[in-house]
């Protein structure tokens, strides 16, 4: 049977009296009526950092407004004109207009700008690829009145005369932020040259990015996903092309033989660059880098967190292929794969028929996992992948266990130097082969003072022996905890507050937090 620990939160306040006594003698007349002091019942934060602090957190507040705050800088792209070299390639322009709070932007090659970029590139709408892109990184010149002009020699193709769309930002102020460089004006233009790419939507949502990076998001601090003109991510697609190699394959042997990538300091052979070759789409560097380049804060299973809304269209068998496995899992993962991240394939797929070399494997109908993973065949991917967690989520549907069981303490009394709780669990919906009689609950009683939740007693602290100070699984041997009942889902224990009572009773403690 799986044990599940759920737990109930509730606050039960200890009562003080604070006792003055009086001097002896004559108590006199009473005197004038003093002047009335300030009311402080609005102004007291007793859980603020703000009681001693002041100006706690106003600086890295004021950070992050200015990265959200309205650009001071515009961008346009006017236009695109493109000639024929005569060698099959073409001579390029670009024509942007630039201003700074409403005025012309006046700087001859924009080396005032910590971050410029250009670009065009082309879609396939029967495909749905992105497959050439055209980098405008030629200085650019200043024509007067805040227009420039980039150009680009050896373009593969005209922008203004294909399936393909424009894309630029600028970028200034750059910001005193940790991890990334973010910055103070951040401004991007888009011009589409075709209708094609209005009928593109991406898998993911944008807010599923700002989940964890913040909104508004913008990836490096200054390349938003959401860009006027363009569909969302479609800016992105400048540089993750979906037929052009990538060039993070460490990211791949960091989790397939971690000893091997610690050794070479992260360097890569050739003939690793070949084993782990991959083409850079926006899949493959998301899913890597952040199941592999590092630990990402919850299991890579959960697919919904930046597909959310749109597991149909990502979990079908047209996108169940080799490349979409190995984005997220290692191949062999030499001394075994780390918990927290995706197990590897040779130890999930079945040998006996998986005998292809999964490092080299191409996806090429009927080569694809899809050729025997469909309807009427072997599982197919939404059977295998819910997009949910199944460690965290108890359906397929997305409903949580935490949504399907709810504690509640319903009743919290102090009599001496004994804590009494009562609480109990329902199940809110059926979920197969669990039920409330099957959790082995944890009790956590955190005391504290100050008129704060400054903890004076941590309930996952230690005393002096090797006994939590005051957090139980109910049923095992604890010197300050008993069960008086333990039934249908029902609980009531009890806790002896006994070493605790001085503090206690001199106010040092003055609640407890269940």
């Amino acid at each position: 049977m799986t044990r599940h620990f759920f737990r109930g939160v509730g606050v039960f306040l200890f009562a003080g009296v604070l006792a003055l006594a009086g001097c002896s003698g004559d108590n006199g007349s009473p005197g004038a009526p003093g002047t009335d002091g300030q009311d402080l019942t609005a102004a007291a934060k007793p859980e603020s950092c703000e009681v001693c602090h002041s100006d706690a957190g106003s600086s890295h507040q004021a950070i992050y407004n200015q990265y959200k705050d309205s650009s001071t800088l515009a961008l346009t792209i006017e236009g695109i004109s493109s000639s024929d070299d005569g060698a099959g390639t073409f001579n390029s322009t670009m024509t942007v207009v630039i201003t700074k709070n409403g005025a012309p932007y006046v700087d001859a090659e924009l080396a005032g700008l910590e971050q410029k970029r250009f670009y065009a590139f082309d879609y396939d709408a029967s495909t749905r690829k992105f497959v050439r892109s055209i980098n405008y990184s030629g200085k650019p010149a200043h024509l007067g009145n805040g227009r420039y002009t980039v150009a680009a020699t050896k373009a593969s193709f005209a922008p203004e005369s294909s399936n393909a769309q424009a894309y630029a930002y600028v970028a200034d102020g750059p910001l005193a932020s940790e991890g990334m460089t973010l910055y103070n004006d951040v401004a991007s233009a888009a011009r589409t040259f075709s209708a094609d790419v209005d009928s593109y939507v991406s898998g993911a949502t944008v807010a599923g990015c700002e989940k964890c990076h913040g909104k508004p998001y913008l990836k490096h601090g200054y390349r938003t996903a959401e860009v006027e003109g363009l569909p969302d991510f479609v800016a992105c697609k400048a540089c993750h092309l979906d037929e052009t190699a990538g060039g993070h394959q460490g990211w791949q042997l960091l989790v397939d033989d971690p000893a091997a990538y610690a050794a070479q300091d992260g360097v890569l052979t050739a003939e690793q660059k070949t084993k782990y070759a991959y083409k850079r789409s926006v899949m493959n560097d998301t899913h890597m880098s952040h199941a592999m380049e590092f630990a990402y804060p919850q299991s890579m299973a959960n697919c919904a967190t930046c597909h959310e809304g749109k597991l149909n269209a990502v979990l079908t068998d047209a996108n169940f292929t080799l490349a979409t496995c190995k984005s997220c899992h290692p191949v062999t993962a030499v001394g075994g794969a780390d918990s927290k991240r995706a197990p590897a394939l040779k130890d999930i797929l079945p040998a006996a028929i998986h005998t292809m070399d999964l490092y080299t494997y191409a996806d090429a109908s009927p080569a694809s996992c899809n050729f025997c993973h469909k309807a009427g065949a072997a599982p197919t991917f939404s059977a295998i992948h819910s997009g949910y967690d199944k460690k965290i989520y108890a359906s397929a549907d997305g409903k949580k266990y935490s949504e399907a069981f709810k504690v509640t303490i319903g009743e919290a009394s102090l009599s001496g130097n004994v804590l009494t709780v009562k609480f109990s669990a329902a199940e809110a919906f059926d979920v197969a082969g669990l039920a409330v009689t099957d959790i082995t609950p944890t009790v956590m009683i955190g005391l504290y003072g100050y008129d704060t939740k400054d903890y004076i007693v941590s309930a996952h602290g230690r005393d002096d022996g090797v006994n939590r100070n005051l957090e139980w699984v109910v049923g095992e041997t604890h010197p300050r905890f008993a069960a008086v009942s333990a039934a249908g889902g029902a609980w009531e224990v009890t806790a002896n507050l006994t070493d605790w009572a001085d503090k206690i009773a001199d106010g040092t403690i003055k609640r407890a937090e269940i």
